[in-house]
């Protein structure tokens, strides 16, 4: 399919986690690890062309981590939605937290570590798990790519398949209200307007 569209001042985005995996249910921390969609995962991804569809989304970004593809691709195939995987939509990497049960974190790395990084206060922006990134790294990610797509000719209402805590950190850095506890395959709407998006995050 030809990708021809004019650039936009404007972007209506609908961002979507992918749909569960077995870690989720067990609360083990999945990071850049590359889990599969459980059963019921799959099931979850059924829901998602009604809402989509219905957004009028004209293409696809999605993370290039299996749970995402595995999210996206019957979707794109059924209905011959363009789709580019962007590493910049990973899950943050959690390093040696990874494959780690949330109830073993502050054991493990000491007490207040999960609070810490579940906190939207920005002295803990700095704050990550050994080898891993922090908040900071992860949000120049979420600005660059959102800055790429606003620069880039793709039509104006994108789809975005990405993951729980790049999602609650995005709407945070847009000044909206983060979520901490995101439902598999849920749906957010979001207008980002060049001009305002540009000037905030001028120096």
């Amino acid at each position: 399919m030809k990708e021809e569209w004019p650039s936009e001042p404007t972007k209506i985005l609908s961002v979507f986690r992918h749909g569960e995996t077995d870690w989720n249910t067990l609360s083990k921390l999945q990071g850049q690890l590359d889990v599969p969609l459980s059963v019921r995962g799959k099931q979850q991804v059924g829901i998602l062309p009604e809402a989509l569809l219905a957004d009028g989304i004209e293409f696809i970004y999605s993370s290039d981590l299996t749970r995402a593809k595995e999210t996206v691709l019957p979707l794109a195939e059924r209905f011959g939605i363009p789709v580019r995987f962007d590493a910049r939509l990973r899950e943050v990497h959690l390093g040696e937290a990874q494959g780690m049960h949330i109830a073993d974190i502050d054991s493990h790395f000491g007490i207040h570590s999960w609070s810490k990084w579940k906190s939207f206060d920005p002295r803990w922006d700095v704050f990550s798990f050994p080898k891993g990134e922090t908040k900071r790294q992860l949000d120049e990610r979420i600005l660059s790519f959102l800055k790429s797509i606003l620069q880039t000719p793709v039509p104006v209402r994108v789809g975005i398949c990405t993951h729980g805590y790049w999602i609650s950190r995005m709407l945070f850095l847009l000044n909206l209200q983060p979520k901490e506890d995101l439902r598999n395959c849920e749906v957010f709407r979001i207008r980002l307007d060049a001009e305002s998006f540009f000037a905030e995050m001028a120096p």
